[in-house]
């Protein structure tokens, strides 16, 4: 995701991978090793779907404490959802990063917002469909935060 600012240079917008999860389901989910250990332990008894591109253990190549089964994505990814139409937040916009400290108070009216989707999952198997929407709400059973949200949704 990336914004126009105001010398029109687009610039990308720091979205947080973590803070994702609701935290009861983080409870829920737990590496049965340190995360230094995961590959050597997980290589061969777990198997990813057809369609991932990484391996469980290699989820988030930046955060190594956000890999395993305590992978934000995972956990959210994992949770069922009580009807057919649902939204599963995906990132959070960080308004504190100082390299755009234009969006300190939030997304405004005034910049030309980019956002690029990697199709990764199939939905057309069960006539299923995905949207972006992005949201200043805070979801229902989230802890409360200051900030945009973006949400994917099947």
């Amino acid at each position: 995701m990336s914004f126009k600012n105001s010398s029109c240079k687009m610039q990308p917008i720091t979205l947080l991978r973590t803070g994702i999860a609701m935290p009861f389901d983080k409870k829920r989910f737990n590496n049965p090793v340190e995360d230094s250990q995961l590959e050597s332990k997980l290589n061969g008894l777990v198997a990813k779907p057809e369609t991932w591109a990484k391996d469980i253990w290699e989820l988030d190549v930046d955060n190594p404490n956000n890999n395993g089964l305590e992978n934000e994505d995972l956990i959210v990814w994992m949770r069922s959802a009580p009807l057919g139409n649902f939204r599963k937040l995906w990132r959070r916009i960080d308004h504190n990063d100082r390299k755009h400290v234009e969006l300190k108070d939030g997304l405004h009216t005034g910049y030309i917002y980019t956002i690029e989707i990697d199709y990764n999952y199939q939905v057309s198997g069960f006539n299923g469909r995905k949207k972006v929407i992005i949201t200043g709400q805070i979801p229902r059973g989230q802890e409360q935060n200051e900030g945009l949200y973006c949400h994917g949704s099947g």
